[in-house]
């Protein structure tokens, strides 16, 4: 127990895995990049019955909603599928929506999937539509979802900050706005009303409430308490790309991976 061990090839680790997420049935979900959908339990790896069932070539995103379904979001072609009771549903994307990188569940059980090209999908039911939230209507590449328990979520942008979607009700808020960076990566709350965020300049924090104030017009500026060189910090960048990323523990702790690092904020 505390005791970090490594599993590698030899073990049966797939080298190219993407991504991991929780089994609720005690193992490990893994994605990759040509294997298909793995999984660890019992102390050992097994492939999902055929990769050939995994619509898309790559995954590059899994999420186990609070139902126990698992849902995969892949590449080459760009699909969405849910792993319910042992069997596989295909939902169609639209056509050219790129990377399916992020995913998350709301507070009502709908899934949300978020793509390299902008476009953001709603899954409720059985039904998968595009949302377009942006006042513009232009896409603006998403690289992470997440997902509040008062119903809102929080989209990050490469390059134009954070989004909130709530109530139908869309707003943006950017640098100009005193948020640290436009290029977000990772978005995780500490349960002490904050929102933690990995971005291309580092690691930063912004009180949930000043960020609500702004998305609902009561305030024209949020405050951004920015971590780096001058706490001792090596030079920090989100990770991008695959997800789940960063997550809250168990005892309360962040881990948001970087380029250089994994950050755990006590």
């Amino acid at each position: 127990l505390g005791r970090w061990s490594s599993l590698s090839a030899t073990d049966g680790w797939p080298v190219d895995s993407t991504c991991v997420a929780p089994d609720p049935q005690g193992g490990l979900w893994i994605g990759t990049r040509l294997q298909g959908l793995r999984r660890w339990r019992d102390d050992r790896f097994t492939t999902w019955r055929s990769p050939a069932e995994i619509r898309g070539q790559t995954i590059h995103t899994l999420l186990v909603s609070k139902a126990g379904d698992l849902w995969i979001g892949e590449e080459t072609p760009p699909a969405i599928q849910r792993l319910r009771a042992g069997q596989l549903q295909t939902f169609e994307v639209p056509a050219d929506s790129r990377i399916v990188r992020a995913m998350a569940e709301d507070a009502s059980g709908s899934i949300w999937a978020g793509t390299s090209k902008g476009v953001l999908m709603r899954i409720t039911g059985e039904k998968l539509s595009e949302v377009r939230p942006r006042p513009t209507g232009e896409l603006a590449s998403i690289r992470c979802l997440y997902a509040t328990p008062d119903g809102a979520l929080w989209i990050g942008y490469a390059g134009w900050g954070v989004g909130r979607l709530k109530n139908g009700q869309y707003a943006e808020i950017h640098a100009e706005q005193g948020l640290q960076d436009n290029y977000i990566s990772h978005i995780v709350a500490d349960g002490r009303g904050w929102l933690w965020f990995g971005a291309n300049r580092g690691v930063f924090k912004v009180r949930l409430r000043d960020l609500e104030d702004v998305a609902d017009g009561r305030s024209g500026r949020v405050r951004s308490i920015h971590y780096g060189r001058s706490e001792g910090l090596p030079s920090l960048q989100g990770t991008f790309g695959e997800s789940p990323d960063a997550l809250r523990s168990r005892d309360g702790r962040l881990w948001i991976p970087m380029r250089t690092g994994l950050v755990l904020v006590d």
